[in-house]
């Protein structure tokens, strides 16, 4: 488990290779599980995507959003019109 300290409110679950198998963010609450991952056994408290890849780009944003929820700036370095989960989680705690 990593835990992001601070604002973010971020964790990421890393299995032994050092892969990402999960995200979670406190402050929406929602989650991200790699889809071989039994959704059953997933906490129901939180909304849940499934992906293959973190770093498959098939997601879009606005950042307008992100900055509601965060309560911050986010990166500019992001495409958010073409955005993995990786970008995503990068974006909002750097």
């Amino acid at each position: 488990m990593d835990w992001e300290p601070g604002d973010e409110e971020w964790g990421r679950v890393i299995d032994v290779d050092g892969n990402v198998v999960g995200l979670v963010c406190a402050r929406i609450p929602i989650g991200a599980a790699r889809d071989d991952l039994p959704s059953s056994e997933l906490p129901s408290f939180v909304e849940w995507l499934q992906f293959k890849s973190m770093y498959e780009s098939r997601y879009q944003i606005a950042p307008e959003l992100l900055e509601g929820v965060f309560k911050r700036q986010i990166s500019r370095n992001v495409d958010y019109a073409s955005l993995s989960l990786n970008d995503l989680w990068w974006a909002t705690v750097s």
